[in-house]
Formats: structure tokens, C-alpha cells, sequence
């Protein structure tokens, strides 16, 4: 191969030891490249884990989110219940701040005084009649001086006027540094009607025992003490009621020839409840006269208990009749 004209042997042998530039300059720009993309790696690491660690975050938001969504809603159900419960007792309730003012009530409470649901704010003896505010008012310092559930009876005036029988049972509670009343309001109005036709019932019986013309008596039948004595007794044989209560146990005050058969007819009743035994004997009046009497007994049970109840009429003018009629009987 032929060389160029214009190149010596000098020139090639210069020419191959030259470095190559073009081989230097692309080996710089690569590794100013190589510097320049480390920096970047870094930051697209960087961004890729504060990423996932917000990914993270909203999913534990999310989850925290839901949680509370069904905490929210089981409250609400539990709010519901309970107002539900409040609202649907079928006694009054009402809450009173320590003045006595009414914070809330109920829809029974509303109910039996003919009240808006809402009405509060109206202190509870304006309800209350003349004659019953002092017992209120003695029922609020008795609660906040032993600070124990307490008990009173007092009349309130619905909103017509009609008055209305009520027992409160209140029971103070701390709410913070503020005191409030939780009260029941029980109408008593049928329970008060109920005991007057009983006292009344009570008294009627009562005069038609004392009307009986003769002693109406009952024992425990299992010592035979004297649990009631009519007061015809005292008439009849002129003892106080007191002194037979504390004669011991019955037959007080019979005749002691008597008082063992008296005592042997009671205790075969015993044996023998669903009969009704008789007995004739004699009473060992105040005065030391002998009164005859003829005692229909009959066992009873009283809530639970054995009961042996007589009647005792006196028969002394029969038992004197006969008596002559036998010494008239003697003589012929």
C-alpha cells in the first residue's frame, strides 16, 4: 500500500501515538452523566418511601375513620335505647338543677300533668300546692345535707288545676362541680283511694264485731296467744281490752275447772281443721260473777298462718234457767 505523499514516516508514527480525543472527552461525559443520574436515584428512592409511608397513613386514617363511624353509630343506638327507655317509663322522671328547677322530663311526668314534652325550666314548686311546699323544700336540703336518695310525699296542680297525689324518690348526683336531682314522680292517687276504701272497710267491720252481742276472740294456733279480742269482752266481763292481751295465752280468764276441756277442743281442731268445734264454759267475770258462754270456733289460715277464731255469746241466763228448772225437777 502505497503512503500519501504528503505524510513521512515521522508524521505516521506521530499520528499513532497521538491520543485519540474523541475516545477521552466520551469517557468524561459519561461519568459527568453517571454523577448527575446518582442524585436523582436518591430522590426518586426518597419520594417512593414517603409515598408508601402516606399510603400507610391514609390507610390507617381510613381504618381509624371507619372505627369511629361505627362507634358514632352504636352510640347513637345506645342514645336512642336509653331516651327510649326514659321517655317510655311508665312513671314520671324528671332531673332538677339544686335550686329545684327542672332540667328535663320525661313523657309520662308530661303525660299526668298535661305538659309540653319540652317544658322546662320552671322550678318544681311552682307545681307544688301551699300545703305541700314546706315538705319540698325540706326534701331538697334533706338531699343536699346527707347527699343520699330520699323519699316524699306531696301534692303537685296539673296545668287545669286538678290536684294530684305523688311520691318523689330522688337520688342526687355530681356532674362535675353541678349538682342535679334525678327524681321519680309515682302517682299515689289510686294507691291513697285504695287504702281510705280499706280503712273504711276495716272500720265497718270493726262496728259490725263490736255490734255482735257477744266476745269475738283470735289466737295464734301455735301458742294460743291472743292476737285480737272484740271489745264486747270488756263488757261483758268487765276486764280492759289491755289486760287480756297480757292474760297470756288463751282461754284468759276461764273458769279454772274449765280451761283444760277448753284447751283439749282446740287442740282437735288442729287435728281436725275443716271442722267446727262447740264448747260450753264459764268466765270468771271482773266482779267475780260466773258468766256461761257458748264458743263457735273454727281454724283459719291468714297469709300463711294458722289462726283459731271463736265467737263466745253468753248463755248465763239459759244455764241459770236450767238450773231451776233441774232444782224444780228435784223437788217434785
Amino acid at each position: 500500500m502505497k503512503r500519501p505523499n504528503n505524510l513521512t514516516g515521522k508524521d505516521v508514527r506521530t499520528r499513532k501515538n497521538k491520543p485519540r480525543r474523541h475516545s477521552s472527552g466520551s469517557s468524561a461525559k459519561n461519568s459527568k452523566n453517571s454523577g448527575r443520574s446518582q442524585p436523582n436515584l436518591t430522590i426518586r428512592l426518597d419520594r417512593d418511601q414517603e409515598l408508601c409511608h402516606l399510603e400507610q397513613e391514609l390507610t390507617a386514617l381510613k381504618s381509624s375513620r371507619d372505627e369511629l363511624r361505627d362507634q358514632l353509630a352504636g352510640l347513637k343506638r345506645s342514645r336512642d335505647y336509653y331516651s327510649s327507655l326514659f321517655d317510655s317509663s311508665p312513671v314520671g322522671y324528671v332531673t332538677l338543677d339544686e335550686l329545684g328547677c327542672i332540667k328535663g322530663l320525661n313523657l309520662a311526668f308530661a303525660s299526668i300533668m298535661h305538659l309540653e314534652h319540652q317544658y322546662t325550666k320552671r322550678p318544681m314548686n311552682s307545681f307544688l300546692t301551699k300545703e305541700s311546699l314546706p315538705d319540698f323544700l325540706d326534701h331538697l336540703r334533706e338531699l343536699k345535707k346527707r347527699f343520699k336518695p330520699a323519699r316524699v310525699e306531696v301534692a303537685l296542680r296539673t296545668r287545669e288545676g286538678k290536684v294530684l297525689p305523688v311520691e318523689l324518690l330522688s337520688t342526687p348526683i355530681r356532674t362535675g362541680s353541678c349538682l342535679e336531682i334525678r327524681t321519680v314522680v309515682i302517682n299515689i292517687g289510686p294507691r291513697l283511694e285504695m287504702q281510705q276504701k280499706l280503712a273504711e272497710s276495716q272500720r265497718d267491720f270493726g262496728a259490725l264485731v263490736e255490734s255482735i252481742d257477744g266476745l269475738v276472740w283470735e289466737v295464734d294456733a301455735t301458742n294460743f296467744r291472743l292476737t285480737f279480742v272484740s271489745g264486747s269482752a270488756e263488757r261483758l266481763l268487765g276486764y280492759p281490752v289491755e289486760s287480756w292481751y297480757n292474760a297470756g295465752t288463751w282461754p284468759a280468764f276461764a273458769h279454772v275447772e274449765d280451761r283444760e276441756r277448753v284447751l283439749d277442743v282446740l287442740a282437735r281442731l288442729l287435728v281436725e281443721p275443716e271442722k267446727r268445734a262447740t264448747v260450753e264454759y264459764r268466765f270468771v267475770a271482773h266482779d267475780r260473777r260466773v258468766v256461761w258462754v257458748r264458743d263457735v270456733v273454727t281454724l283459719r289460715q291468714t297469709n300463711g298462718k294458722s289462726k283459731i277464731c271463736g265467737v263466745a255469746i253468753d248463755i248465763t241466763d239459759k244455764k241459770l234457767a236450767e238450773h231451776r228448772l233441774v232444782e224444780a225437777h228435784d223437788l217434785l
